[in-house]
C-alpha cells in the first residue's frame, strides 16, 4: 500500500507522540503509590485505563469501567518495561504502554457493544459457561461412561464387567475413537448403529449386538441415576436423558442356534 506525504507526516507523529507519552508513563511508574490503582489514560467508547504497582515492583495493567451503578476492573496484564515504545501487540513478558491501552479499547468496546445484553459481566458469565462445557465434554465422554458403568459392574461383583472392558478397548475406543471422545450425551442412535455396522462387515455380528446391548445397558443406568437412590450419583452428572442404543436393533441372525445369545440389554440395579 502506497503512503503520500501527508500519511507519513501523520504516522511520523502518531508514533512520536506514543514515544512521549511511554516517557511520561516511565516517570509516572517512578512514583507510583503501592497497592493503589492511578488511572492514566481515558478509553473509548468507556471507561478507563488504571495501573498498580505491587511491592516487588510489578506493574499491573486494568481496565476499569462502570456497568449498573457499580465500578468494574478487568486485567489486562503486567507492564513489561523493555517492550518498545511503539508495540502495539502485548510480548511474552508483558503490555507496553500503547498495547494496553489497545486492549483496554478492545474490552471497551466489546462491553459497550453488548451494553444492553449485559455487558462485559455477562459475556463473561457465557465465557465462564463455555469453559466448563468444553471441560465436561472432555470428562463425560461415551468412554468415560461406559468405563464406569464396568467399575459399577464390577463393585456388584459382576463377571461380565471384564466383557464389557474388552467391548469397550476393542471396539469403541479401538474402532471408533473420535465417538469415545464424544460427550456421552451427544451420541445419537445413528453413531451406534454405524459402528454396529462396522462390526457386521467384519463378520462379528454377535459381538455387534453384545456391543448395542452394553452400551444400552450403560445409558439406562446413568438416566435412572436421577430416581434411583442406589445407583451411584456420579452417573447423574453425565446429564444423560436419552439412550441413544435404545434407537438401533439387533440382528437375530447373528445368535446362531446352539450358540449363547448376545447379554440382555436390561440393566442391572
Amino acid at each position: 500500500m502506497l503512503i503520500d506525504a501527508a500519511g507519513a507526516i501523520f504516522i511520523k507523529g502518531v508514533l512520536s507522540m506514543a514515544i512521549e507519552q511511554t516517557k511520561k508513563f516511565g516517570d509516572l511508574i517512578k512514583e507510583l503509590p503501592v497497592k493503589k490503582y492511578v488511572t492514566v489514560q481515558k478509553i473509548l467508547p468507556v471507561g478507563g485505563l488504571e495501573v498498580r504497582k505491587f511491592t516487588n515492583g510489578v506493574i499491573s495493567f486494568h481496565w476499569r469501567y462502570t456497568f449498573q451503578g457499580r465500578a468494574r476492573r478487568e486485567p489486562i496484564g503486567v507492564y513489561d518495561s523493555s517492550s518498545p515504545p511503539k508495540s502495539v501487540e502485548p510480548t511474552a513478558k508483558g503490555y507496553s504502554l500503547i498495547a494496553a491501552i489497545r486492549r483496554a479499547e478492545q474490552l471497551s468496546l466489546k462491553h459497550f457493544t453488548l451494553r444492553e445484553s449485559g455487558g462485559m459481566p455477562s459475556l463473561k458469565k457465557e465465557l465462564s459457561e463455555q469453559k466448563k462445557q468444553k471441560q465436561r465434554e472432555k470428562v463425560y465422554t461415551l468412554q468415560a461412561l461406559m468405563e464406569m458403568y464396568c467399575d459399577y459392574l464390577e463393585g456388584l461383583n459382576r463377571t461380565s464387567h471384564k466383557d464389557v472392558r474388552s467391548i469397550v478397548a476393542l471396539h469403541i475406543v479401538g474402532k471408533a475413537p473420535t465417538l469415545a471422545e464424544t460427550h456421552a450425551n451427544e451420541v445419537t442412535g445413528e453413531q451406534i448403529a454405524d459402528l454396529m455396522r462396522m462390526l457386521f462387515e467384519e463378520g462379528k455380528g454377535r459381538t455387534a449386538n453384545k456391543l448395542r446391548s452394553y452400551v444400552s445397558a450403560a445409558y439406562s443406568v446413568a438416566k435412572a441415576a436421577k430416581s434411583r437412590p442406589n445407583i451411584p450419583v456420579k452417573f447423574k452428572e453425565f446429564g444423560i436423558t436419552h439412550n441413544p442404543a435404545a434407537d438401533t436393533a439387533p440382528d437375530a441372525r447373528a445368535n446362531k442356534p446352539g450358540r449363547s445369545q448376545a447379554p440382555s440389554a436390561t440393566p442391572i440395579y
